[in-house]
């Protein structure tokens, strides 16, 4: 955690250092929400049905600064809740099922350069290092006779902190010059396990976002390429 911490760290320095040389740079921000498809959460117990779950969902802000028209880099910031769980196929038990809900907040800095646009439509490709940390986790078990208990039943030994490279495409359709309605499918391959003792692989994330996004022109420049007069 120490090494990527000090490595993005150097990072961000040498991108605030080239800052300077672009001759247009702005910030702006990004208010989204998106469905992730978390593979790999958990694993089965003897007599137990393992299932992924189905409510994924992040929620984001996103501030960062564009750097001319073809490059931006900016810090990604989510809340982030994945569900997991058993069924119980042994009908001679009394709990059903046990399903587990995992809250955590992760921050990944990222690089986008476009590669195309048309008119009010641009189109990157994006990267960076997603790194996140657990912070709340609650269980639902369901017993037979249809009642419900908090109890921790399942494994909640898991990794609190977890963090792999990301990268997708972005795309953006500018409704004005300042603001514009983002798109962006993605992929994470975490580094490790999100339970040590699984045998199934590690942690990986597909993600489909969307966004709302506002760029603060600053004085310096007129930005209308891609913009009908």
């Amino acid at each position: 955690m120490t090494n990527n911490f000090r490595r993005y760290l150097a990072a961000g320095v040498i991108i605030m250092c080239m800052t300077p040389s672009f001759s247009q740079v702005d910030p702006f921000i990004n208010l989204g929400a998106g469905y992730d498809y978390n593979l790999n959460k958990y694993y089965e117990m003897n007599q137990w049905t393992m299932y992924e779950g189905k409510t994924d969902f992040n929620v984001s802000g996103d501030f960062g600064l564009q750097l001319g028209k073809n490059a931006r880099f900016h810090a990604l910031f989510n809340y982030v809740q994945f569900t997991y769980g058993q069924t119980n196929t042994d009908p001679s038990e009394d709990l059903t099922e046990c399903e587990m809900r995992v809250s955590s907040l992760s921050l990944t800095p990222a690089l986008d350069v476009r590669v195309w646009s048309l008119k009010k439509l641009d189109f990157y490709v994006t990267a960076g290092y997603l790194m996140e940390w657990v912070v709340d986790m609650e269980e639902t078990n369901l017993w037979k006779d249809g009642s419900t208990t908090s109890e921790i039943y399942m494994d909640n030994n898991y990794n609190s902190f977890m963090s792999g490279p990301t990268g997708g495409i972005f795309l953006k359709y500018n409704i004005s010059k300042n603001l514009g309605i983002t798109f962006e499918p993605s992929y994470t391959y975490f580094l490790k396990k999100f339970y040590d003792k699984s045998e199934i692989g590690n942690l990986q994330r597909i993600s489909v976002g969307i966004g709302v996004e506002y760029l603060f022109l600053l004085k310096h420049k007129k930005k209308t390429d891609g913009f009908e007069e």
